[in-house]
């Protein structure tokens, strides 16, 4: 088995040594670009739902009418035009409850939820996460972590699974014989490949998790979500 190594060893010269998400800050890419390229990709994903934090918090029943029921991922982003607002997020929110609580945790004074627009998402819990990056030259590099994505994009985790898949190449070379963790990077390799294609792959950094998803007889299974997707060239080239 032809051995795959950690993304580390080959974007050195992009980032310092196992930060993805160091090297995702450095390019400076706007959130909401991001958000909407996601939305626009096909890509499996959460639900959301985004507006003024000041409308959630004046009505958020209506706010998050026919939205799924449970915990959330919430991100409180600077309201347009508004300079030296900090962004902030914070997952597994319970109820709306807890995104009423942490709104009003942000928005201390001489702050407000005039200052704030929200995104809400869906939140599960997570069974593996990871990234990838897939480049214009055709090779794409992938990896994963048990538990959440934190530790791939910040680069702390520990025993990672990876992939990778050579330009022109149908089938990913392994770091691990892990039959369990190869079947997940093979499934969030393949969602990513292009329509009708059998070694084409969308350009770009992406990252995603597997939760723990209910079916709606009430069965766990795990469930592959997208939560970003970069298409800024500093990656791809």
């Amino acid at each position: 088995m032809e051995k795959a190594y950690k993304m580390d060893t080959w974007t050195c010269a992009l980032r310092q040594k196992g930060n993805l998400h160091r090297l995702a800050s450095s390019l400076e890419t706007n959130r909401f670009v991001d958000e909407t390229l996601l939305r626009a990709s096909g890509l499996p994903q959460y639900s959301w739902r985004q507006g003024s934090l000041e409308e959630f918090m004046d009505d958020p029943e209506f706010f998050l009418k026919d939205f799924p029921k449970g915990r959330f991922y919430v991100t409180l982003n600077p309201s347009e035009g508004k300079s030296g607002v900090q962004r902030h997020s914070k997952p597994n929110i319970s109820g709306i409850s807890g995104i009423l609580a942490f709104g009003k945790e942000v928005c201390q004074f001489p702050l407000s939820p005039k200052d704030y627009d929200i995104l809400v998402k869906e939140f599960e819990p997570n069974i593996v996460g990871g990234s990838i990056l897939s480049k214009a030259s055709g090779e794409v590099w992938a990896e994963l972590v048990q538990g959440t994505q934190l530790p791939v994009a910040q680069g702390s985790g520990q025993n990672y699974f990876t992939a990778m898949l050579k330009s022109g190449s149908m089938a990913p070379s392994y770091n691990t014989e892990n039959a369990e963790m190869n079947a997940f990077l093979e499934g969030a390799l393949l969602a990513i490949r292009e329509p009708g294609t059998v070694a084409t792959y969308l350009q770009g950094y992406f990252e995603f998790v597997y939760t723990k998803h209910r079916g709606y007889s009430g069965e766990l299974f795990p469930r592959l979500v997208f939560l970003d997707f970069k298409t800024c060239p500093t990656y791809i080239k």
